[in-house]
């Protein structure tokens, strides 16, 4: 019976500390993928500020980012954080070339991508949506910030 008694108190601190380590080693990975959708919801955010001040028009491609710095909370949602723990120098996001200072209808804004995740790492990088990762960046899938302002993670197929 005391063998019993060692083995089961044995096997219930096992599992206390299962308990208590279980959120620590799974929330990191689900935090970036939601960080991520945050950053390029606040980067449409400011997008929608610069074109609301700006006569409809957007953010030239050439410093897009440098646009848009005063206008969101912090620098690091330039960064993709899932990126920053592969490659510590790397954005991560790229900003569609052809929104460069245009003016895009109000019908086409739901489906016209703006700031998605990039396998371009450099800083400002644009391009007209060649760079989109053919894998997913977030186990399933890659991120997209519309230029009406919404955000979704979609296949890593080209939507």
């Amino acid at each position: 019976m005391k063998k019993f008694l060692t083995y089961a108190l044995g096997f219930l601190c096992i599992a206390v500390v299962f308990v208590v380590l279980a959120p620590v080693l799974v929330t990191p990975n689900h935090e970036h993928k939601t960080l991520c959708l945050s950053n390029l919801k606040q980067i449409a955010t400011g997008t929608l500020i610069y074109v609301s001040d700006y006569d409809e028009r957007y953010p030239p491609a050439a410093d897009w980012s440098d646009s848009l710095a005063e206008l969101v909370r912090r620098p690091s949602v330039f960064y993709c954080p899932v990126l920053r723990k592969e490659v510590e120098w790397g954005y991560g996001y790229a900003y569609n070339s052809r929104a460069s200072s245009a003016l895009i209808p109000e019908d086409q804004r739901a489906t016209f991508p703006l700031v998605y995740d990039s396998i371009n790492l450099a800083p400002k990088s644009s391009d007209p949506f060649t760079s989109f990762p053919s894998e997913p960046r977030h186990e399933s899938g890659n991120n997209i910030a519309y230029a009406d302002g919404h955000v979704k993670r979609v296949s890593s197929a080209k939507p």
